[in-house]
Parts: C-alpha cells; structure tokens; sequence
C-alpha cells in the first residue's frame, strides 16, 4: 500500500482556491469603489453646505446683486443634481459590491468543503497506513517470537 497521500480533487481545490481569491479580489475593489463614491457623495454635500451658506450670507447683506444670486443658485442647484446622481451611482455599486460578496462567500464554501474533504480523506488514509503498519509490527513480532521459542 502508498504510504504518501495524495487528494483525488487535489486540482479541483486548487481551482476553487483560485475562483475564491479572484472573487475577494473582485469583492475588494467594489468595495473600494463604494468608498470612493461616498466620499465624492460627501465632497458633494459639502458643496451644497457651501453653497446655501454663501446665498445666505449674501442675502442676509441686504445688496443683492440679482444676476450674481441667480447664477449662485442655478450653481447651487447643479451640485444638488450631482448629489442625486452621486447618491444613485453610490446605491448602483453597493448593490454590485453586494452581489460580488455572495458570489465570493458561495466560492469561499465550495473551497472549504473540498478542504474538510480532503482532510478527512487524509485522515482515512493515516488510519489505514496505521492499520498496516500495526499488522506488519505484529506480523514481526510473532516471526521474531517464533525464532525465539524454536
């Protein structure tokens, strides 16, 4: 009997292992980019934090140049329609982020099940080689005590 053990799906974990790998990368850069786009989401809200402060203040001086405070306001309402298609843009890729990391956690469970397989298998087969081997020291053994008494 071999003694080495090898796992008939060897190649096959190999392959789940690289699926796996490629999803977590995959799953990483969609998160990277969800972060990215929240924090242009937050440089945008900011803008308008800006923008309605400066209307303010230019209201609150009591001369107000009518051409200037359109202009501010239609620049006001044109970072706001970014932010509600930062916001939609944001909400598309965390809904691919989220499908990315099903995928790679369905990946992640195909490779751990052919791992605990393996293992098992593994552990068969020590089990086996220890049985044979018990039943050639035994075999030795009793050769040995038969010389012996002879």
């Amino acid at each position: 009997m071999k003694r080495a053990f090898r796992f008939k799906l060897a190649r096959v974990e190999r392959v789940r292992g690289l699926l796996e790998e490629t999803a977590r990368a995959e799953f990483s850069a969609a998160i990277a980019a969800v972060h990215a786009a929240e924090e242009h989401l937050d440089g945008l809200r900011a803008e308008v934090l800006r923008g309605r402060s400066s209307l303010a203040t230019v209201q609150a001086a009591g001369h107000l140049d009518a051409r200037a405070h359109l202009a501010r306001h239609e620049a006001l309402s044109c970072v706001i329609d970014a932010v509600v298609t930062a916001e939609a843009e944001r909400a598309r890729l965390a809904g691919i982020a989220e499908e990315l990391r099903l995928t790679w956690q369905a990946r992640r469970a195909d490779k751990q099940a052919l791992t605990r397989m393996s293992e098992r298998h593994k552990e068969r087969h020590q089990a086996e080689v220890a049985k044979v081997e018990l039943a050639e020291l035994d075999e030795i053994a009793i050769q040995r005590a038969a010389r012996n008494s002879s």
